[in-house]
C-alpha cells in the first residue's frame, strides 16, 4: 500500500488563488453585460437598429 501524501501549503494557496480569479473574472464578465445592456440606444420608428452608426461609403476597418 502507497501512502496518502498530505496537500502541500503550496498547492493549497495555488487553488485559492486559482479560485479568487475564476470569481473575479465571473464579476467582469457581468459588469461588461450590465454595461452593454445600459448602453443600448433606443430604437426609433422607422431605423433599422442593424444600420445605426454606418455611413455611406467605405467603412472603417473593425480593427
Amino acid at each position: 500500500m502507497g501512502k496518502i501524501k498530505k496537500e502541500t501549503q503550496g498547492k493549497r494557496l495555488r487553488e485559492h488563488a486559482q479560485r479568487l480569479k475564476r470569481q473575479e473574472k465571473a464579476m467582469r464578465r457581468e459588469q461588461r453585460k450590465d454595461q452593454a445592456a445600459s448602453e443600448t440606444r433606443p430604437v426609433v420608428e422607422g431605423e433599422d437598429p442593424d444600420l445605426i452608426g454606418l455611413r455611406c461609403g467605405p467603412q472603417p476597418p473593425l480593427f
